[in-house]
């Protein structure tokens, strides 16, 4: 199917406001991966498929990823830093997390075997230390 130029910039147009690049159009795969982005529910309502499950081999020609990102489907995965409505809704009910803080490692001065003995070691290995690594005393 030929598409005409006003076509194409419409459908270009339409990709870019989904999060596609402005490229997508020119340089699309024959397949790729589409990712759940919208939970897939059964009539009862239970999950039959979650958020971030991959689709593989899916046809990627403009067109039809157009008509995917409209249910859910992207070619990207679901991430806190996506801006699709389903990723929005998703992350805005989740509970916040406040980001663990890592523990600062401990700083080790003095040679090799003082640095062993703070660290709690008190054996060198069974290696043989270089002689750049060995203390003068």
């Amino acid at each position: 199917m030929a598409i005409g130029t006003k076509e194409r910039t419409e459908l270009r147009e339409e990709l870019v406001s989904q999060g596609y690049s402005w490229e997508y159009i020119d340089e699309w795969q024959p397949k790729t991966t589409l990712y759940r982005h919208r939970e897939m529910l059964s009539q009862d309502g239970a999950v039959v498929s979650p958020a971030g499950t991959a689709l593989k081999n899916m046809p990627g020609n403009p067109d039809y990823v157009k008509r995917k990102a409209a249910v859910g489907l992207f070619t990207w995965k679901p991430s806190e830093t996506c801006t699709c409505r389903w990723c929005n809704e998703r992350n805005s009910q989740a509970p916040k997390q406040e980001p663990e803080q890592e523990a600062e490692e401990p700083i080790f001065t003095g040679t090799a075997a003082e640095v062993l003995s703070q660290m709690g070691k008190n054996t060198k290995g069974r290696r043989k230390m270089g002689p750049h690594f060995q203390s003068d005393s």
